[in-house]
Formats: C-alpha cells, structure tokens, sequence
C-alpha cells in the first residue's frame, strides 16, 4: 500500500512538472491576468507560447521568466507604460509590437546570448516606440515582416559568441524596414568570424529618413580581439552611421554604403581591406584621428570638428566641400571648397544700409571678426580670397533677415599675407582687405 502510494504521489509531482514546465495563452487578454493562461496561473520562471488568435498585452512593469515564443497567428503586445524585463529569449513567429514609453529588456540580469530571435516562419515584428535593450542578439530574416520606425533598440553583445544585429535572407522576400529611431551596438561579440552589424539579404532594405546605427559607447566599449566587424553583403546597405567605438578597432568585411552621414568620433583602427563609402565623412573625435585606409581616396564631402586634427592616410580628393568646424585636416589632400564654419553672432542693432566693416584685430593670427549690416532680408555671401583671386574660404553663404551681424575668421590653415574678403548681399557688394600675420 505504501509503495502504490509513493508511485502515485511521484506520478502527480510528475504532472505537475511537465503542466508547468511551459504555460500556454488561453485566450487573448492582460499578461497579468490569470484568466489569459491554461490552468489559470500568470506566468512566472517558465517557458511562455502565445498561441494563434490570442493576442496577449503587457501595459504595467513587470519581470517575466523563461523564453516567450509568439506562435503564427498570435501577438504580443508591448505598449503604454509596460516595462518589460524577460530573462529569457523572444521568438517570433506570430505578431511582435513594441509601442511602449517604458523599456523592454531580453536577458534582464544576464549579460549572456539571448536574443530577439525574428528568423522562423513568417511573423511581424513592428518597434515604434520606446527603448529596447538586449543583452545578446537582434536576429531577422526576409522570411519576417520587421519594422522600426521611432524605437531605439540597443544591442550589448559582450557576452554574445557571435553577430550582434543581423538580418540574412533565407528564402523570404520581405525587407527590412527602418526609417527612424537608433540601433546601438554599445559592445563588441566575443571573438568570432562573425560580424557584430551584418547584412546578408538579396532583398534591398528600407532604410530611409532619421534611421541610424551606432556602434560603440565611447569611452566605455569593451575591448575585444578583431573589435566590431560589418558584413552589408548582397543588397545591404546604411542610411547613417555613427563609429563611436573609443579605441575600439573596426574591421570591415565588405564594402559598406552608406547613404547619409558617416560620423566617426573614435581613434581605434579602421581597416579591412575594403571601403566604406558615404557622401559625408564627419571626425568629430577628442584626441586626434586618422581617415583610415577604409575610406576612398575620391570622396564628396568632409568635415573636421575635432580641435586636434585630422590626418589623412592617403592621397585623398574631396571633390566638393571641405568644412572645418574645429581643427585641421593634414596629410596630402586636395578640396574643391574649403569652408570655415564658425557661428554668427547677430548684435540686435537694426541698420538702415548695407555695410562692410573693417575685420579686428587687424594683422590678426590666426582669428579675427568682421562686421557687417544687413538693412533687408537678403542672400548673403561672404568669401575670402587670396590676391590671386583664388577663394580660400566661405563664411556665410545663406538668408539673413535684417540686422548686424559678426562673424569669426579662423585662418590656422592659411599662410601670413594680405586677404580679400568680399560681401555679396543682392546686388550690393563690398570687399576689404585684411593680413594674416603668423
């Protein structure tokens, strides 16, 4: 009798187990409602599936244990203040949607390789608001549906053995859509062969507006051997990037287009063996940087906003403009129009003619101001030039309402001699002279 008695009572503790060694969605409703789940009971350190038809809410903070999978047909929805921390994985095959004021966190309390795994069967996954942090993976396919359009999603792949974000093709034809927010790599993977930003789909993405990647931390990124690693292999390509790695190095695998703003502030190593390629490069660095052998040596645009320098690795053409806000670019190059950025200063006073004033200090080395007056609003031209008549810099170049304005002339990069500058403000011009001596 004792014997049967045990056998049953391990019999029972053995259904209870495999009952609640993972919970299903019984019907659609609130996470925290009891009603949701087979049996009964709210979720807790367990496996979780979300079942077709069933679209289940989280709208409250709360901590969630073991992997959530959103079966095809099903949804899981994030939204209004729900702060979501899981320990576990998220896998996609049903309906993802973050729209949420709060933060969604994969792998709370973990700094392992979980993810937001979005390869499976065809699912949707839509990210408009709110910060996402995962401590692993972001991973998706063309074979899902998957937009972010206002979310930040930021992706610590220290503890993670390979990529970081990776969106690959499979057999799908869906694209990647991501038209605004910010995906963050704050740390590179353990060293692997993967990269950390890799792209590998034969379906071009969307990838459009505000929409920008961010790889690195600053300061703060982790050091690890090969440091980031880009694949945009295929129909891959970035609208803007910035590198903000610290001394991070970063290693491309591919060629990478970029078709916005290439912002690098890092001083690690940018190499390779092939290019990346963007219509603006902006160093915007706090100790002082190279160009890498990574970037073209014909490119359109470049901007130096870094007090000490910049210098170029190669032979390098910029064909358009040349835009030094702080600092210098040193090393063989040639520009098409070197711009000196420096702010106006409007004085409130309200002129009655267009006027042109002497610069001061005057000889100067290497900064001085020049004045002018603006009666109406007009086109503004402001321009230097040597007395050979060739233009060695643009002040302004843009609509000013009336007023007085005063502008800062930097001339580090300018040899000492005598300079023209010129006012073009609608039919009215003016020019002065004014000496650089160093």
């Amino acid at each position: 009798m004792k014997k049967n008695l045990l056998s049953v009572f391990f019999f029972l503790l053995t259904i209870s187990t495999i009952s609640y060694a993972q919970i299903n969605s019984a019907t659609s409703g609130n996470w925290s409602d009891g009603a949701t789940w087979v049996g009964g009971v709210v979720p807790g350190d367990t496996a979780v599936f979300i079942n077709d038809t069933h679209t289940v809410t989280i709208d409250a903070p709360g901590a969630f244990g073991g992997t959530v999978t959103v079966n095809a047909g099903g949804t899981l929805n994030i939204t209004g203040g729900g702060g979501a921390k899981f320990t576990g994985n998220i896998v996609v095959n049903g309906t993802l949607l973050v729209n949420t004021t709060d933060s969604v966190i994969v792998g709370y309390s973990s700094t392992g390789d979980k993810k937001i795994d979005l390869t499976g069967a065809a699912g949707v996954a839509t990210f408009t608001q709110g910060t996402v942090l995962i401590n692993g993976k972001f991973n998706s396919s063309a074979l899902n549906t998957t937009t972010v359009n206002g979310a930040n999603i930021i992706i610590d792949a220290q503890g993670s053995t390979g990529y970081a974000f990776r969106q690959t093709t499979n057999s799908g034809t869906h694209p990647f859509t991501f038209t605004s927010g910010k995906i963050t790599i704050l740390n590179p993977a353990v060293s692997s062969n993967n990269a950390e930003l890799a792209m590998s789909s034969n379906v071009a993405p969307d990838i459009s507006g505000t929409a920008m990647f961010v790889l690195g931390q600053g300061a703060s990124t982790v050091s690890r051997v090969g440091g980031y690693r880009i694949s945009l292999n295929l129909a891959g390509y970035l609208n803007h990037l910035t590198i903000n790695t610290g001394n991070v190095d970063v290693t491309l695998l591919s060629n990478v287009t970029v078709k916005g703003d290439l912002k690098i502030t890092s001083s690690g190593a940018l190499g390779g063996g092939f290019f990346w390629h963007a219509p603006n490069y902006i160093f915007d660095g706090d100790v002082a940087q190279v160009t890498g052998t990574i970037m073209p040596d014909t490119v359109k645009n470049v901007t130096i906003d870094n007090v000490l320098g910049v210098t170029s690795s190669q032979d390098l053409a910029i064909k358009d403009t040349l835009f030094l806000i702080f600092g210098t670019l040193s090393g063989p190059y040639t520009a098409g129009t070197t711009i000196l950025v420096t702010g106006i200063e409007q004085l409130g006073e309200i002129p009655q003619s267009f006027a042109l004033l002497q610069n001061y200090p005057n000889p100067f080395n290497p900064e001085t101001k020049i004045r002018f007056e603006i009666p109406v609003t007009s086109f503004v031209n402001i321009s230097v030039f040597n007395l050979l008549g060739e233009k060695v810099a643009t002040l302004v170049n843009e609509n000013l309402g009336q007023g007085v304005y005063e502008k800062s002339f930097g001339a580090s990069n300018l040899t000492s001699g005598v300079y023209i500058y010129k006012l073009t403000a609608g039919s009215y011009t003016m020019t002065k002279k004014m000496m650089l001596m160093k």
